[in-house]
């Protein structure tokens, strides 16, 4: 199987099995007679639970609900305090820089001008074309905001959603390589596990007192890589 053939997008339609229709619609009728019944439902929540849960409904246009960074944890803030964050966040001069316009279809043309061209000349076949190109209408890539609360003081991730953007099929394209290449680099860990095992496995000096591990957490790690320099080492 071509690993960038697209999923096929034929629909086959509503069934024309009647008896099958007939039953289904049996099914539909018996359960809004059910929800029609009246019962006593015993809630489940804290009468704390409940009225918290009324004054956030209240104030949803005034909140941002969202899953903190790690862990399953719900964080809350008020909008403005929200795009405060966000907004410190971007002033990163060395990280960011503000483009006076938006050039989602600049980006998207270019793409689709160079995949017909390495197409064209043989490095790319036609499934891989069709993968490849900018979906269309394409979606201009935006930025949000978990928070870090496992961090002090709580900072917030960017985080950004490429969906159907117009490098979105080409950074798949390249993870599906690359992904099979990093674990070939000596320093690959694929998780804490392995980390535990090798440490377990690890046979150490004699004269050897005392162990000091170290770990380390670069700020910014992805906007700060160079990217000259991070495509030579991937090419490498």
């Amino acid at each position: 199987k071509h690993p960038f053939k697209l999923k096929s997008t034929f629909d086959p339609g509503p069934s024309k099995n009647l008896e099958l229709e007939k039953y289904l619609r049996a099914v539909e009728i018996e359960l809004q007679t059910m929800l029609r019944i009246p019962r006593k439902i015993m809630p489940n929540l804290t009468k704390e639970e409940r009225t918290t849960i009324k004054h956030l409904k209240d104030k949803q246009n005034q909140l941002i609900i969202k899953k903190a960074d790690k862990g399953s944890t719900i964080t809350v803030a008020d909008i403005d305090t929200y795009i405060r964050d966000g907004e410190l966040h971007l002033a990163d001069a060395v990280a960011y820089r503000r483009l006076e316009e938006d050039r989602t279809k600049e980006i998207a043309n270019r793409v689709q001008q160079f995949v017909k061209q390495i197409y064209e000349v043989g490095y790319i076949d036609k499934f891989e074309l069709e993968y490849l190109l900018p979906p269309n209408p394409v979606r201009t890539q935006f930025i949000y905001f978990p928070y870090k609360i496992h961090k002090q003081p709580i900072a917030v991730r960017p985080v950004v959603s490429g969906i159907n953007g117009p490098t979105t099929q080409v950074s798949k394209y390249l993870d599906y390589f690359y992904k099979q290449l990093i674990p070939k680099v000596k320093s690959y860990l694929k998780n804490s596990q392995q980390l535990v095992e090798e440490l377990q496995s690890m046979v150490l000096p004699a004269n050897c007192d005392e162990i000091l591990l170290v770990s380390l957490d670069v700020k910014s790690m992805y906007t700060s890589i160079p990217q000259d320099e991070g495509i030579s080492a991937l090419l490498n």
